[in-house]
C-alpha cells in the first residue's frame, strides 16, 4: 500500500463496496471497517490488501464550470498550466459548492513557475540576446 490507512478513511473492499475505517492493526495487517452509511455495530475485520482508499464523496470537489477542453502549456517546460478558479463554499458544514474558471495561472506571460521564467531568461542570455537600455 502506498500510504497507510487511518481512522475515518473511506475505502472500497474487493467487491467495490464503500466502507469507513474504524481501526487499523498494522501488526496483523487488518482493519476494522463498517459500511459507509451504516452503523458501528456492523463492523467487520478485513485484510489491508483487500482495501483501497478512495475520496470521501462528501469532500469531493465539484467540476470547474467554464473550463476549456484544451489546456495551454508552459513556454519553457511544456507542462500544462493550472486553472485559476473562483470557489464558492458553504461554511456550516464546510463544503465547496461551486468552482468557476477565471483564467490560467501563469507567471511573466506564459510560464508555469518563476523557475521556468528564470531558466528561459538564462538560456536567452547565453544565446546572445541582450536587453537594450533605453536612451534617455
Amino acid at each position: 500500500m502506498a500510504a497507510e490507512l487511518k481512522r475515518d478513511d473511506v475505502v472500497k473492499n474487493a467487491e467495490g463496496v464503500m466502507m469507513r475505517v474504524r481501526y487499523v492493526n498494522p501488526a496483523r495487517r487488518e482493519a476494522d471497517v463498517y459500511p459507509f452509511d451504516g452503523e458501528l455495530d456492523d463492523t467487520i475485520t478485513l485484510p489491508l490488501d483487500e482495501l483501497k482508499r478512495v475520496i470521501d464523496p462528501k469532500r469531493r470537489l465539484p467540476p470547474i464550470e467554464g473550463l476549456p477542453a484544451e489546456r495551454p502549456r508552459c513556454a519553457w517546460c511544456a507542462r500544462k498550466l493550472r486553472p485559476r478558479v473562483h470557489t464558492e463554499a458553504v461554511w456550516h458544514p464546510h463544503r465547496v459548492i461551486g468552482r468557476k474558471f477565471e483564467g490560467w495561472s501563469t507567471v511573466a506571460g506564459g510560464f508555469c513557475t518563476n523557475a521556468c521564467a528564470i531558466q528561459f531568461a538564462g538560456a536567452c542570455y547565453h544565446a546572445g540576446y541582450r536587453r537594450e537600455r533605453s536612451r534617455q
